[in-house]
């Protein structure tokens, strides 16, 4: 899904649903008065009368489905809203959208500036939490599924942030795209983490590894078992004893320009990649489970 802008109103913003976050006690027309106006269908829906602004209540309210602006969702965010009641119902939304199969999806910049006024954030920050929870929600692991839907629901193309805006902050495109990224690694670790044993391999991550080294210029080293002998990571190379696959050990650097003489940040991540350890005492109900021993290694990767 593409995150996108349209700086333009007088009846040029375009969505096929538009959502919005609200609190108890906040109304559409306080939290996002453009929005009204573009679409003045909303004040007279039967549904936007109904809505009160719990946590996880939703109401899709219609207008004419020739509008350039026919559907609203108003999302709820509680009493209480703080920034992971926001992630939730962002994922919620983005969700029902792709069952419902929604393709174009906006955002009130007004909406989500009264928010971040509410959250006492800064209106980039939040819109790169919402960025990375609209990417991260739409994560399906199905590359192993052995029966897969006929028809399965697509994701939205598109979510757009709608403003009034001429020229549009710098910071706003930043954010988005520092979310989209985040997003993105999130996936990544996820997919790794979610693959079985046999696949997700010791040689398999090593190559992940290199292969994103080669995309985002870190350097890769891969130490095989020999070298891993000549380090003295002898506890290493016994418990590999256990598995007919060999080890790997692997290591990732980055340095960015200017920074070659400060001290480095050191991510450290276990890289099992299916603990047997202690396989007695483990109970067979939970043992798939150990496919995910190395999520500390998928989060860093």
């Amino acid at each position: 899904m593409d995150i996108t802008f349209q700086t333009a109103s007088g009846g040029a913003w375009e969505a096929a649903c538009t959502l919005v976050f609200l609190p108890v006690g906040r109304t559409l027309a306080q939290a996002a008065p453009t929005l009204v106006r573009e679409a003045p269908w909303t004040e007279i829906s039967p549904g936007t009368g109904d809505f009160r602004g719990k946590k996880d209540e939703q109401v899709l309210i219609f207008g004419h489905p020739d509008l350039p602006l026919p559907r609203v969702l108003l999302c709820g965010l509680g009493d209480k809203p703080d920034m992971q009641s926001l992630r939730l119902a962002v994922a919620q939304a983005v969700r029902r959208c792709r069952e419902q199969g929604l393709e174009t999806l906006g955002l009130s910049e007004e909406n989500l500036a009264d928010l971040a006024a509410t959250l006492g954030m800064e209106l980039p920050a939040l819109l790169k939490e919402v960025a990375v929870a609209a990417q991260v929600c739409l994560y399906r692991c199905e590359e192993y599924r052995g029966r897969k839907a006929e028809t399965p629901a697509k994701d939205p193309r598109r979510l757009t942030l709608l403003t009034t805006a001429k020229v549009l902050d710098d910071g706003f495109l930043r954010a988005v795209r520092e979310g989209e990224a985040e997003a993105a690694g999130v996936v990544l670790a996820r997919r790794l983490i979610n693959g079985p044993a046999n696949i997700i391999t010791p040689e398999f991550l090593a190559q992940e590894a290199e292969y994103l080294a080669a995309r985002h210029k870190f350097r890769a080293v891969v130490y095989d078992p020999e070298q891993i002998r000549a380090l003295g990571m002898g506890a290493l190379l016994f418990v590999a004893k256990g598995a007919r696959r060999e080890p790997r050990f692997i290591t990732l650097e980055h340095c960015p320009a200017g920074a070659e003489n400060d001290a480095p940040l050191v991510l450290v991540g276990k890289g099992i990649t299916f603990d047997t350890g202690g396989i007695s005492l483990k109970p067979a109900l939970k043992m798939h489970e150990m496919k995910g021993d190395m999520g500390g290694a998928a989060a860093v990767l």
